[in-house]
């Protein structure tokens, strides 16, 4: 007796050591993390005050529609006075090209446009500059109005002062293209995909009703010559084109397409045409009766200030339809430039071809065998393409831009044409124009009073011209613009997305613009071409490490004496991931390209070298963003361990209100733990303010305040949970394995359901398995000592676990959940290569260690892509992290099951607690091992018997082998809750440890997988087998619990549309049906849904009969509920 108290204060010294180091290092973590929440907050309230600074407080926004027409005058054309000659074309061509693109009726673009009066230099001016009534003019929160407001009140603003056109320094826009789609196809856009209920064209008119009406109108309008809009400005509705042609088109502009980028940044050469024809009408007037002149002297001067370049990778591989997309696109716009890489191979087949850089136009030759003359071909060295893709293919077509300036802009943008009629101002903020007076030649001096010339503009001097060493500052290398997210009207996730990347082009990067902590350039910045291609180039190119290309070039340009500036006048817009799937394909990328860059030199250079302030901006702008989502993971894990030791205490011995000598006083501990779950709270959600934040600031309290309610009713914090672990699992394997490779998230319609088994095998290694280890310690810890602050956790593990499933379309709709349990079924027992898609595929892929297989990346060069970690990081980060994890859930099942059952305090007399540790824990994979070695010698006994079907026999074999892992796995818990039904925290303890033990002792089997092990290698497909086996135990009971969540769902009255709803922020149209496939499997419905209900009422069986044969189960749930 007095041995086994001994050991009990053993243990329980043990304990409370453990339980203050854990708490120690949760309140270190979260210490760390609360340093990010408060620079978040100050980020947004610095951000705003910046945005505000300056601004008269009484100026409104009919005030911004008043001033406009003056604003257009001196800001865009730079004259002094108002002269209404000048503003009606502008703003006839603005109206005109929003009536293009089918976002206003005809008659809304009669009543907004400056109309001809009876002189014909008279105009009248359209009622909305005095009369500023939104319904008059347009939907209320419509394209339209954005767009216009945003016009008016970036005019309001100070800009850079504008030059003459002719004195504007040329630019390029350059776009990479890889697999992007450039124009839908009817197929593309019409037909339904196997696991969706709705095509394309019919998501987008719904999501698009305005504009699809006013496309079907298609009103002649009869009063061009009355508004003089020049041809080149009317496009679809002066054109007679194919039907078909219109509705590829249509929908390609609502699309995240090549097409649509570039139809919307080709709006540059209209506008440099039409700023040139009204800053220069000495040229129009000698044109009058010559028309063609004018127009062949306005498209000169465009494409000499103007170039489009494309670099397209796969250009010589792109299939007949591709091909014809992109004849489509040089005829519509023949000064638009394509690069791509031309390969001649040698007659000797082993010698590596030569490479050449092609560039082509519209304007080339068409060749008999179809391709185009090109402009330049030029030899290069070799391949260029040695790191991911992008980067290299940005630097081999480098060579083709033109220009002092370069946009880099991804195949998912699109401009608008008002903004690109302050292209002029833009490129005024690289500080190259405003050169001290004393330094004008005599021949840059010109007077003029009658145009808006020179003299109207305070401009000194040509940016050509020389500078003194006098004048001379830190060159402006980037200017950021910012961004507006078109793609946030397709449901809650894509608002979420786009919502958190446009605060982040905006509140953040003006507030990191303003400290000298701007390292990002996004891809719809400005950058100094001569500054960057002169210092290491505007992309690095090094496989793995330089998967985020746009951040080095941003760190590169400024830790090389160039200045990052960020305006807010001009924006374009961008598409994101819209989709579960896309979504978390992007956040991996990022989180594994952050992964790279801690490693890199970069940032070493820049840790060392910056002052405090810059270093803590760049810090928390960039790494410890994805830390922050790092240490929230790990500060839940930490706290639940705590938990975990203080509730292994509270069960075995008396507890009281206040200090004694013989009780435990819990009171101060349950306090901080309160505090630590309301910190983690905030930690976890504080993304949301400045979406919030942003919101308020462009559209007021109202709208801000209807947009966060629409995320909360549409879960929203659930994705944010789940979002959060995919960042910090991402980054973390990153580290421990490297191999961060780009992922192609692809940028369709969320309208496909992924079916349960490829959402299962995706997340379960990042963030179910997770979830499920902390539903186990949160069960353990609920009975023990429950505390109503445990619900965020339960919102926890649900978020964790159910959101794959709860952010797939239509995934409550009964017949398509039994058709994904028909699919599951197949999915866990097919064999490899005989299904698309099979459980042994997946666990093989999950035991070579490919870093993007967690999201769905599958590889089938396994060895190729593998990335296996070095021995140190497998000793560290793999085995003695689980050993240590195992080792800790051990000793609190010996510490508690030494204490007797019945009588709190005192210890336990029965049943040697070592070998019930041993047992339980070696117990399952001895099982296992003992039923592997008799199949493999009835295998090997009658394989000459079975010789003819040795095929079908082994995999009847392996089939029984893995049905035995799952009754080995049911049995021995259902054992466990059998002994313990008398007490519950201990058979859940249990089941703790023997999921502990077994992730152990497959860590250290896996990591040594291949290594040179002399006679014991023989023994490696045995070791794998008894791997597979408990690893298919393991899905297949955590599928069918994932199920059995789900199911009840199913059975709401109309939870699919209401579910719809949610997601989409829309009701189904009568175009949403059942998809053809699940229309014709309906008959396997019913056998299916019969086999799921009966297994349901097998697990059921388990868990509730022990409790009903023994009462003191429920007896002890309330005693252990009263205490807490």
């Amino acid at each position: 007796m007095l041995k086994m108290k001994v050991i009990d204060s053993t243990l329980y010294s043990l304990i409370l050591v453990l339980a203050i180091v854990t708490m120690f290092s949760c309140y270190l973590i979260l210490l760390f993390s609360s340093t990010y929440l408060w620079y978040v907050i100050w980020n947004v309230i610095f951000s705003i005050a910046i945005c505000t600074l300056g601004r008269p407080i009484r100026t409104s926004q009919k005030d911004n529609f008043t001033m406009l027409p003056k604003h257009i005058c001196t800001k865009i054309l730079g004259l002094n006075n108002m002269e209404v000659s000048y503003v009606s074309p502008i703003w006839n061509s603005i109206i005109t090209s929003m009536y293009n693109e089918h976002q206003l009726s005809i008659k809304n673009f009669e009543s907004l446009l400056y109309l001809q009066g009876n002189d014909r230099d008279s105009w009248n001016s359209p009622p909305i500059f005095v009369n500023h009534n939104d319904e008059q003019y347009y939907q209320p929160m419509s394209e339209v109005e954005r767009r216009i407001t945003f016009f008016a009140k970036s005019l309001s603003n100070n800009i850079q002062d504008p030059l003459p056109i002719q004195k504007m320094p040329t630019f390029t826009v350059f776009t990479p293209h890889y697999s992007e789609k450039i124009l839908l196809s009817l197929r593309e856009i019409c037909e339904m995909d196997q696991n969706s209920r709705i095509n394309w064209f019919e998501y987008l008119k719904q999501l698009h009703s305005t504009e699809w009406e006013n496309y079907e109108k298609n009103d002649t309008i009869d009063i061009w010559d009355s508004i003089r809009i020049q041809d080149y400005l009317k496009e679809d509705n002066l054109t007679k084109e194919d039907e078909n042609l219109r509705k590829r088109k249509w929908v390609s502009r609502r699309a995240q397409t090549l097409f649509r980028t570039i139809s919307g940044f080709m709006n540059y050469q209209k506008a440099i045409k039409l700023l040139y024809r009204i800053e220069n009408p000495e040229i129009v007037a000698s044109c009058t009766n010559d028309p063609e002149k004018l127009e062949n002297e306005m498209a000169s001067v465009a494409r000499r200030k103007f170039k489009f370049l494309v670099s397209m990778q796969r250009y010589n591989e792109f299939d007949e339809e591709e091909q014809k997309n992109v004849d489509f696109l040089l005829r519509s716009y023949p000064d638009l430039q394509i690069a791509y890489l031309d390969q001649v191979p040698w007659e000797n087949k082993e010698i590596e071809p030569k490479f050449f850089s092609v560039l082509i136009d519209g304007h080339c030759e068409i060749l008999p065998d179809g391709k185009r003359k090109p402009i330049y071909r030029i030899q290069l060295p070799g391949n260029p393409f040695l790191g991911d893709g992008k980067s290299d293919n940005q630097n081999h077509a480098i060579i083709f831009c033109r220009g002092e300036y370069i946009q880099l802009i991804d195949a998912n943008q699109d401009n608008y044409f008002e903004e690109c009629l302050k292209i002029k101002n833009i490129l005024g903020e690289f500080d190259q124009y405003n050169i001290p007076e004393e330094l004008i030649p005599k021949s840059e001096e010109k007077s003029s009073d009658t145009k808006p010339r020179t003299d109207d503009i305070k401009v000194t001097i040509s940016p050509y011209s020389s500078v003194s060493e006098s004048s001379k500052k830190h060159p402006v290398a980037i200017v950021g613009t910012c961004e507006y997210i078109f793609s946030k009207n397709y449901g809650a996730l894509g608002d979420l997305t786009a919502g958190k990347g446009q605060a982040f082009s905006t509140l953040t990067q003006r507030f990191t613009a303003k400290v000298g902590g701007r390292l990002h350039y996004g891809h719809t910045d400005f950058l100094n071409a001569i500054f960057m291609t002169t210092r290491g180039g505007i992309s690095k190119a090094m496989k793995g490490l330089h998967l985020s290309e746009d951040i080095f070039a941003g760190i590169n340009s400024f830790s090389r004496g160039g200045r990052i500036k960020h305006c807010e006048y001009i924006q374009c817009s961008k598409g994101r991931d819209i989709g579960l799937d896309s979504i978390l394909h992007f956040t991996t990328k990022t989180s594994t390209g952050m992964g790279e860059q801690n490693l890199s030199r970069e940032y070493y250079y820049l840790g060392t070298q910056l002052s405090l302030d810059r270093f803590l901006t760049f810090f928390y702008a960039h790494p410890g963003f994805h830390f922050n989502h790092v240490f929230i993971i790990l500060s839940v894990h930490l706290l639940m361990l705590s938990i975990m030791f203080i509730g292994a205490i509270r069960a075995v011995l008396p507890v009281c209100n206040n200090s004694h000598s013989e009780c435990s006083n819990f009171i101060p501990v349950i306090n901080w733990i309160k505090c630590s779950i309301i910190l983690i709270i905030v930690a976890s959600f504080i993304d949301f303010l400045p979406l919030f934040s942003q919101e308020l600031e462009e559209n007021g309290l109202v709208r801000s305040a209807i947009r966060f309610g629409k995320h909360l009713m549409s879960l929203s914090p659930f994705f944010e949970v789940f979002n959060t672990q995919i960042y910090a699992n991402s980054i973390m394997t990153n580290l421990k394995f490297g191999g961060a490779k780009y992922i192609f998230s692809g940028r369709g319609f969320p309208t496909t359901r992924i079916p349960f088994s490829t959402l299962y095998s995706r997340f379960s290694g990042p963030s179910i398995f997770f979830g499920m280890r902390i539903l186990l310690i949160l069960l353990f810890v609920s009975l023990t000592m429950w505390i109503s602050y445990f619900i965020y956790f339960w919102f926890l593990i649900i978020a964790l676990c159910v959101s794959p499933f709860l952010f797939n379309p239509h995934q409550f709709s009964f017949v398509e959940f039994i058709s994904d349990y028909r699919e599951f079924l197949i999915w866990m027992y097919s064999e490899s290569g005989t299904h698309a898609n099979s459980w042994i595929d997946h666990c093989r892929a999950s035991m070579t260690m490919i870093i993007n297989h967690k999201l769905g990346y599958h590889s089938g060069k396994l060895v190729e892509d593998a990335s296996h970690p070095s021995f140190t990081t497998a000793i560290f980060g793999e085995i003695i992290s689980s050993f240590i994890m195992a080792a800790i859930f051990i000793i609190v099942l010996i510490f508690v099951k030494s204490f007797d059952p019945a009588t709190s305090g005192l210890p336990n007399t029965g049943l040697s607690v070592v070998i019930y540790v041993t047992t339980i824990a070696i117990g399952p994979i001895l099982m296992n091992t003992i039923a592997l070695f008799g199949l493999y010698l009835v295998l090997f006994c009658l394989k000459s018997i079975f010789k003819r079907w040795i095929d079908k026999f082994g995999v009847l074999i392996n089939t029984i082998a893995h049905t035995f892992a799952i009754i080995n796995l049911v049995s021995t818990i259902e054992y466990l809750w059998i002994i313990e039904s008398g007490k519950p925290v201990n058979a859940i303890l249990s089941v703790i440890v023997i999921s502990a033990v077994q992730r152990f002792v497959f860590k250290v089997i896996t990591n040594f997988y291949g290594k040179k092990l002399g006679f014991l290698s023989i023994t490696q497909p045995f070791r794998d087998k008894i791997i597979e086996m408990s690893l298919f135990a393991n899905d297949f009971v955590l599928g069918h619990i994932l199920l059995f969540m789900l199911a009840p769902i199913c059975l709401i009255p109309r939870i699919d549309t209401l579910h719809f709803i949610i997601l989409f922020w829309s009701k189904p149209n009568k175009k949403v049906s059942a998809p053809i496939s699940l229309r014709e499997q309906k008959c396997n419905v019913w056998i299916y849904g019969l086999v799921f209900f009966i297994i349901y009422m097998f697990f059921m069986g388990l868990i509730i009969g022990p409790i009903v044969i023994n009462k003191s189960f429920l007896n002890h749930i309330f005693h252990h509920m009263s205490k807490s």
